[in-house]
């Protein structure tokens, strides 16, 4: 029998009481078979880390957030970068391919 993964390690905690098997799924696919495992696993909750300061965070639209130490964390501009570089991109595809408006009337753009 081959597995995806390693079992070594479900298997280990199945043996030491700390995970057991929920459920067994055995499915046929064509000429193969599959078996799915639902492994519950009991673990240690690390517990919350606690800082010696609070800070509060405020939300908003015309810059991403603000601080209650006042500090501003600016909006990212990828919609912005993003316009430049297709404006930049088509410019160039038309050149390239001399299929412009401008190409297509053989005339110099009206006003």
């Amino acid at each position: 029998m081959r597995t995806h993964e390693s079992t070594r390690e479900p298997a280990r905690r199945v043996e030491a009481g700390t995970a057991r098997i929920r459920s067994a799924t055995v499915t046929r696919q064509g000429e193969r078979w599959f078996c799915s495992f639902s492994v519950e696993v009991d673990r240690a909750d690390p517990g919350r880390a606690r800082s010696s300061s609070a800070v509060g965070v405020d939300l908003g639209v015309t810059s991403l957030a603000v601080l209650s130490t006042g500090e501003v964390i600016a909006n990212p501009k990828y919609l912005e970068a993003a316009r430049r570089q297709l404006r930049s991109a088509t410019r160039a595809t038309g050149i390239a391919t001399g299929r412009s408006a401008f190409t297509r009337r053989g005339s110099t753009p009206t006003p």
